[in-house]
């Protein structure tokens, strides 16, 4: 080891009594699932429009999955399978299950039409997609050429009948008759069978996820994730926040998206925390939610935030647990940050990341956070520190890359 990287410089706004080199757990996000599934397992792992699951049941219901994918789809190891689905206690299962079955994870923008549908299908190599219901149409015209099997999910199914709460479309809509050509499989019928996975094959080094990118330069392009890369960023996140398994976290960002993936969903998962869902965006509906089940951490971009705060149903008495306000995509509104601060005492902890990078390159510390990142302030307004000057170089950089790939017509473009 050499002398650079056994005594690293550290920037004077690094947290007070943080290590500088992160212990990782041993395993997979997997292994983290069936931890909290052993260790705690009624402690509610999702909370969707009223119903809960607790670990044993998610755990149950990802084995369930997984199972089915290897012996009704034939999946093996290193498949890859398409996940389209809103989020929902059915894609946090779904994600699991094909990581379970030692396949490799596609997750797919549910807005996406079919012909961007085939292009990833092709691109990726999946054959087994896992669907909502509001997507059969859209996944139709691919079965039996480039999708061999389809999976069909209900989100009604995971909310109870008497439900409080003002439920999306994509979840009201009359239970479609899944298609009885050959490819074609209820998701509900798969978890019945309850056929039981193989041995757990793949290591912390094999690919686990392929996600994405936007497509500004081109078309969408896959990043390679390894398992380790992934419970890299989700314990690094849950370690950062100072999660605990008493948190209560929204899954209101897009699951498909790394954002809400690592930072929402797997930070939950390795922490055994509770992740609350939502399928659809709803400003009128997060106060009751926030204040039924005492939120404590809150993933969300400054319009989300913008948005609930204009919200005719929101109520101070919603952010009474509310501990840990976290995002970026944007900048902060200066007076939106100062409401926050002086009425809530709430600072908002802006982050940095990409699709390339399995989200978070970088976090603002809990104790010193800043309401923009540099990039999001006026060149006259930056500060001189060692943070700002390391975030602006990455910035740099990365534009710098982009204009030679631009201009060479090269793959892997860090979009």
């Amino acid at each position: 080891m050499s002398a650079d990287h056994a005594t690293p410089r550290r920037s004077p706004a690094w947290p007070a009594n943080e290590p500088w080199h992160l212990a990782m757990p041993e395993g997979t996000l997997y292994d983290a699932l069936a931890r909290a599934a052993r260790e705690r397992p009624s402690h509610p792992a999702t909370v969707f429009y009223g119903a809960s699951l607790s670990y044993a049941e998610l755990c149950d219901r990802v084995d369930a999955m997984a199972g089915f994918l290897q012996g009704a789809c034939g999946v093996k190891r290193g498949d890859r399978v398409m996940i389209a689905l809103q989020n929902s206690p059915q894609y946090v299962i779904a994600y699991y299950a094909v990581m379970r079955a030692d396949a490799v994870i596609v997750p797919v923008n549910p807005m996406n039409k079919t012909a961007e549908i085939a292009y990833l299908a092709v691109d990726s190599g999946a054959k087994v997609a896992i669907i909502g219901s509001e997507l059969s149409d859209v996944f139709a015209p691919l079965l039996g050429e480039a999708i061999r099997h389809a999976i069909v999910a209900q989100y009604r199914d995971e909310v109870p009948a008497a439900t409080p709460y003002t439920l999306p479309s994509c979840v009201t809509e009359a239970p479609a008759e899944v298609p009885s050509s050959p490819g074609w499989h209820s998701w509900s019928s798969a978890i019945a069978q309850g056929l039981k996975p193989g041995v757990v094959t793949a290591g912390p080094d094999d690919l686990m996820i392929l996600p994405y990118t936007s497509g500004t330069t081109g078309k969408p392009k896959a990043c390679m994730h390894t398992h380790r890369s992934a419970l890299f960023t989700a314990v690094l996140q849950a370690r950062w926040y100072r999660l605990g398994g008493d948190d209560v976290m929204t899954g209101f960002m897009p699951l498909f998206h790394v954002a809400g993936m690592q930072g929402s969903m797997n930070a939950a998962i390795v922490t055994g925390a509770t992740l609350l869902l939502m399928a659809r965006w709803d400003k009128d509906l997060l106060p009751d939610l926030f204040e039924t089940y005492g939120v404590t951490f809150w993933n969300a971009a400054p319009t989300m935030i913008v948005d609930v705060l204009a919200s005719a149903r929101f109520r101070d008495k919603c952010f009474a647990k509310l501990k840990v306000l976290t995002g970026g995509g944007a900048a902060m509104p200066t007076a939106v940050a100062e409401r926050l601060k002086g009425r809530f005492g709430l600072d908002f902890v802006e982050g940095y990341g990409m699709t390339e990078t399995m989200s978070p390159t970088h976090l603002n510390p809990m104790a010193a956070p800043e309401t923009a990142m540099p990039w999001h302030r006026r060149a006259g307004d930056r500060r001189k520190g060692g943070r700002s000057r390391e975030l602006d170089r990455a910035r740099r950089q990365r534009g710098r890359r982009n204009r030679r790939a631009r201009t060479a017509g090269a793959a892997g473009v860090l979009e």
